[in-house]
């Protein structure tokens, strides 16, 4: 069972990635990326 998990776990850790950045890139686009780059990073 394992076996079959890991893959599927990192499907959803790939999704979930792919979803923060997204936010995170819409969250800079929309602010200033002075003041907030220390904030985020």
């Amino acid at each position: 069972m394992l076996v079959f998990n890991i893959p599927h776990f990192l499907l959803k850790l790939n999704i979930f990635n792919n979803a923060l950045g997204f936010l995170l890139q819409k969250i800079s686009i929309k602010s200033p990326k002075t003041s907030n780059d220390k904030i985020l990073f």
